[in-house]
């Protein structure tokens, strides 16, 4: 890298099979990050040996002897604080121009080099903000790889508009099922504090200083994942309006708790609010909502991890997910 490019890397506290982090840090390691932050939220010595053999990535394992050294405190019962921390540890710490803070579930996509676009900001930019948009399927959900299916942009009008959305609506915002929002780049050493989605105080930004780049977001890799994940989610939530939850996934995640001993159940709200209806998709389409980029980070796993087996197909993915999480398999009673 040339020395006049700024540096750039990635921050992430993830709890995922190996293979979905494999991809995360290859795909990123491809895109030119100069590093790569990897918190473990449990221990996983295997992938902890795997990244640690990594140039450009470092590797954090989570146990309570880490939070007491690390942050002086007893190991927080919420993901998103742990995530937060995690984050801005990094940022104070850190010796890079920008950090991203991202889930193992979001990849960027970019029509250039990073490096190349964050350096040609104003120093005046603090951060830049890359919207998301969301996996979805049309029709039966592939069987080839996690990653497979179309793309939703957000409408630039008539945001959660039923007759777009049907019957999903009253489950998702503007059609997405996950967040709305956006990730952001944070120019570092401007004291802020990095968030799960933006920092604060926001520093100053502007919207014709977008990088053309967007995250896609696969809110669930495989239909078991995604119920896995709203399982999560129920565990220890009151059913009340909570600020970082959307009104729409407040009802997934109803739904789930009402329905937990009912995996057939968990489905069918997974293909209404995943799967495109067919009657929509001309429409969908028409706006420009739909986005029919293919993405496989397989090549980049290959280049990056060429002695390390790996398996993107759903199946695979979903038996590896039964041992990472048994015991929520078990709460849930997920076949």
């Amino acid at each position: 890298m040339s020395a006049d490019l700024q540096r750039w890397g990635v921050v992430a506290t993830v709890d995922e099979p190996k293979d979905l982090i494999l991809a995360f840090v290859a795909h990123y390691l491809s895109l030119g990050a100069s590093r790569i932050f990897i918190f473990l939220d449990k221990p996983a010595p295997e992938i902890e040996e795997i990244l640690s053999a990594t140039d450009h990535c470092q590797v954090f394992t989570c146990t309570e002897n880490y939070w007491q050294i690390s942050h002086g405190i007893e190991r927080p019962s919420r993901h998103p604080r742990r995530q937060v921390l995690n984050a801005n540890l990094i940022y104070k710490t850190c010796d890079l121009d920008w950090l991203l803070h991202c889930d193992a579930d979001e990849f960027l996509i970019s029509t250039g080099d990073i490096s190349t676009k964050l350096s040609a900001l104003p120093s005046s930019v603090g951060c830049v903000q890359t919207p998301n948009s969301e996996r979805a399927y049309l029709g039966a959900v592939p069987d080839n790889s996690i990653f497979e299916g179309v793309f939703r942009n957000r409408p630039k009008e008539h945001r959660n508009d039923p007759s777009l959305f049907g019957v999903s609506a009253a489950y998702t915002k503007d059609g997405f099922g996950g967040y709305t929002g956006s990730k952001t780049f944070v120019r570092t050493g401007l004291g802020c504090q990095v968030g799960i989605h933006h920092p604060k105080p926001m520093p100053q930004t502007d919207p014709k200083w977008a990088l053309e780049t967007k995250l896609l977001h696969f809110d669930g890799l495989t239909p078991l994942h995604w119920a896995e994940k709203l399982a999560k989610k129920t565990k220890g939530i009151a059913i009340k309006k909570r600020t970082e939850l959307g009104a729409g996934r407040l009802e997934q995640i109803k739904f789930v708790r009402r329905n937990r001993r009912s995996f057939d159940r968990i489905m069918q709200l997974h293909n209404i609010i995943q799967v495109v209806d067919p009657a929509l998709e001309p429409e969908l389409r028409s706006r420009g909502m739909l986005d029919y980029t293919t993405f496989d980070p397989a090549p980049a796993i290959k280049r990056h991890f060429p002695s390390v087996a790996f398996d993107l197909s759903p199946q695979h993915f979903d038996d590896m997910l039964r041992q990472h999480d048994a015991q929520i398999f078990e709460l849930f009673n997920f076949s």
